[in-house]
């Protein structure tokens, strides 16, 4: 589960996740990310070590405004037009992975969440964004109270895991 900086969907009560349909999830903290670009290994700002959303202006977006792990038009145009344009979107994909298919055959660029232990396409570079401030939470969630032993074990595996992170 990814959960991205919109709180109007979330409420916290203490550790616990309560969604809209009033159903409570416990849940264990995997890794938190940050905001960042996808290009091709050929763009002109592949080089830099940080972009800012300035630099972005004029080029073409891949989005994908149906994922909870993807920035959609929303945050897109909201964080573009702050600092002065409006993004160019010129593909509208259903899937993160449809996206960097795009992104790397040069279709265009795309803000993703970026975190440190994950794996990206070879073809793709990904740089954080410089002036965003952006945090992302990816979690293993169940629901509250149901527990068996299956679901103890996999807990015990993801903390061990996310504890090396």
């Amino acid at each position: 589960m990814h959960f991205g900086p919109q709180p109007a969907m979330l409420r916290k009560h203490s550790g616990r996740v309560l969604h809209q349909d009033e159903t409570v999830l416990d849940w264990v903290r995997i890794q938190t990310g940050a905001l960042g670009v996808a290009m091709p290994n050929d763009h002109r700002l592949a080089d830099k070590k940080s972009i800012t959303l300035r630099e972005l202006s004029g080029e073409r977006f891949v989005v994908v405004p149906g994922s909870s792990s993807s920035f959609g038009y929303g945050p897109l145009f909201a964080l573009c037009q702050k600092v002065g344009f409006e993004p160019r979107v010129v593909q509208e994909v259903s899937t993160v992975a449809s996206q960097l298919n795009l992104i790397s055959v040069g279709m265009g660029i795309g803000l993703a969440v970026m975190g440190k232990t994950f794996a990206y396409p070879s073809e793709l570079v990904f740089r954080p964004l410089a002036d965003v401030s952006f945090t992302s939470t990816f979690v293993f969630a169940w629901i509250k109270g149901r527990r068996d032993p299956a679901l103890d074990q996999m807990i015990e595996i993801v903390k061990g895991l996310a504890k090396d992170l």
